[in-house]
């Protein structure tokens, strides 16, 4: 069977500055968290992590929370559990991403404009993902998407907002629900919004994680 672990919207390396002399505690909380995450990945033996956008809170994240993902994604490595990587709006795919100066292990890849997929031949699974690049404003996530013939399983990431008619609209990047149900995707793993939410249409199983912790103070 194969099992996947979804998780976004981390914010590695977030200040906090309205939590004053608090905000140092949180931040380590956040380092702390993920560790348990990959650690819950290690313990139920999954197939495979998404991280579906914002890993980091921004593209000058140093120190800690960059020697913590990696202590984390080698400890996978040595288990045998890969990881892919979406970028987000926070960390997106620029110039100056972290994604391309950071050495991560063999076992993670991060999706790019440039590639837009990844196949695991031993899973029979491919996973999809359009990284925001902060050229797509208003687009949608799952534009363009082409699913593989040498995969029995598709799973897309979105880092992007759901479409809702009159209230959102317009956003960094987009997907609505008649996109979901006709993307013949098995599972799409969505980021950005911070709290949990099946947005499941058709046969596509689709669900927001939420952050996996409090991120904002709404």
């Amino acid at each position: 069977m194969i099992k996947l672990l979804h998780t976004a919207d981390v914010h590695l390396g977030r200040e906090f500055p309205s939590l004053r002399e608090k905000g140092p505690d949180y931040r380590r909380q956040l380092l702390t968290t993920f560790g348990l995450t990959m650690d819950l990945a290690m313990r139920h033996n999954v197939s495979l992590v998404l991280i579906a956008g914002d890993l980091f809170d921004s593209n000058a994240v140093l120190g800690a929370p960059v020697r913590t993902a990696l202590a984390s994604f080698r400890k996978l490595e040595a288990a045998g559990i890969r990881a892919c990587i979406l970028p987000g709006t926070h960390d997106r795919y620029g110039e100056d991403c972290i994604y391309r100066f950071v050495g991560f292990p063999s076992n993670v890849t991060v999706l790019t404009p440039q590639r837009l997929s990844q196949t695991y031949a031993d899973l029979d699974l491919t996973v999809y993902g359009r990284a925001f690049d902060g050229k797509l404003d208003g687009t949608s996530a799952l534009q363009g998407l082409l699913l593989s013939a040498a995969s029995k399983l598709h799973v897309g990431m979105a880092h992007c907002s759901l479409r809702i008619d009159g209230s959102i609209d317009k956003e960094t990047m987009l997907v609505d629900k008649a996109e979901i149900s006709g993307s013949r995707l098995d599972y799409l793993a969505l980021g950005h919004w911070h709290s949990f939410r099946d947005c499941s249409q058709g046969a596509t199983k689709a669900f927001y994680c939420g952050s996996p912790e409090p991120i904002d103070m709404d």
